[in-house]
């Protein structure tokens, strides 16, 4: 049986920028064998690091399922309008926290520097890049539960233990994932999805197979076919050797 891979990738195929050898090797050995392996992450296109690049995935989920590559074709790119643009990058300043507004072809950071080049305000971000293709804002903490409420009516807030994402309604990892699947003809068994985090829940119960790492939170793990060893010690590979070729725990 051939398999199509969903794979998140903070602290599930990389750790502190790093992919285990581990990993890598599986990848490219199931993709080798005719098996697909798609990245789908929550970051935006833009801000994918080289080092997950040059593992050539047979495409890309990303922004949480508001951006679908297969190959060199773009199958999907659904855009925030300017003026929710505008209120998210209000809400942080009002709120004094810091943002990252993130695009396919460029993301920077508002309200202070985070890891990408800072705008600001918004007339600022416009003039300095008026391409930029916004898909999802993220703030550099979580959102209380009154902070949440206030911007729940305009988009959906992922809480995680450092930061929040914000990104349209409508859209997620796992209605992109079952897209690509049955573009490319692949049933539910036959599709795995792995994830450490809140934002992978619903891809993890959308798959036939799924996986959390050995760092995933409980709740992850508690909706997971199998947990994996971490993210740091190759989990990735772990699960991907034990799919396809049966190899023992080790």
């Amino acid at each position: 049986m051939k398999y199509i891979f969903f794979l998140d990738i903070d602290e599930t195929i990389m750790s502190n920028g790093k992919v285990h050898p581990r990993t890598e090797n599986a990848i490219r050995r199931a993709r080798k064998e005719g098996h697909k392996v798609f990245i789908n992450t929550g970051r935006a296109l833009s801000i994918v690091p080289e080092v997950i690049k040059k593992l050539e995935p047979d495409g890309y989920v990303c922004a949480i399922g508001t951006y679908i590559s297969i190959g060199d074709e773009v199958v999907l790119s659904t855009l925030m309008d300017r003026e929710l643009i505008k209120r998210l990058m209000d809400f942080s300043k009002e709120h004094s926290v810091r943002s990252t507004i993130e695009g396919v072809n460029h993301s920077v950071s508002y309200c202070g520097l985070i890891y990408l080049e800072e705008v600001s305000s918004y007339e600022d971000m416009y003039e300095r890049f008026p391409n930029i293709d916004v898909q999802k804002i993220v703030y550099a903490r979580p959102l209380s539960k009154s902070e949440t409420e206030e911007l729940t009516p305009y988009v959906n807030i992922f809480n995680h233990p450092t930061y929040s994402e914000a990104n349209l309604y409508g859209f997620s990892k796992s209605r992109a994932m079952l897209e690509v699947g049955k573009r490319l003809g692949f049933a539910k068994d036959q599709t795995v999805a792995m994830g450490d985090s809140t934002n992978d829940l619903d891809m993890l119960k959308a798959a036939g197979i799924s996986v959390a790492m050995g760092n995933a939170i409980d709740e992850v793990k508690e909706h997971a076919t199998f947990v994996a060893p971490p993210c740091s010690e190759g989990g990735v590979g772990y699960a991907i050797e034990k799919i396809i070729w049966g190899d023992n725990d080790k």
